[in-house]
């Protein structure tokens, strides 16, 4: 069974909510052997996890996103203001070009 089904009384009379059942299972701890060896882990923004060995770091799997979504968004603004051949660029898109090229420094390569 994956949840139960109760009644609760402040969200009124029949309503049903599912909550999810707990199950505790008793785990066995086994310590490791001793072998000298150090590795050092180091939480980050641009990887989730780096560690002195580099077959082990573990890439952010969202890093990045926010400034792909700026770029797109700022893309889509310089479409919307883009001057007619032969017309002067008008500062709204030279404000978007701009803001562009800054957000194009911060993804990842």
């Amino acid at each position: 069974m994956c949840g139960v089904s109760r009644t609760h009384g402040s969200e009124g009379a029949g309503t049903r909510r599912r909550v999810p059942a707990t199950r505790l299972v008793p785990a066995e701890v086994r310590p490791l052997a001793e072998t000298g060896a150090v590795i050092g882990v180091d939480w980050g923004v641009k990887e989730t996890a780096t560690t002195t060995s580099d077959a082990h770091d573990l890439p952010h799997a969202e890093h990045g996103k926010k400034a792909q979504a700026k770029l797109s968004r700022y893309d889509r603004m310089m479409a919307r203001r883009k001057p007619a051949k032969g017309q002067a660029a008008s500062k709204g898109y030279r404000e978007a070009k701009h803001l562009r090229a800054k957000a194009h420094l911060t993804i990842p390569s």
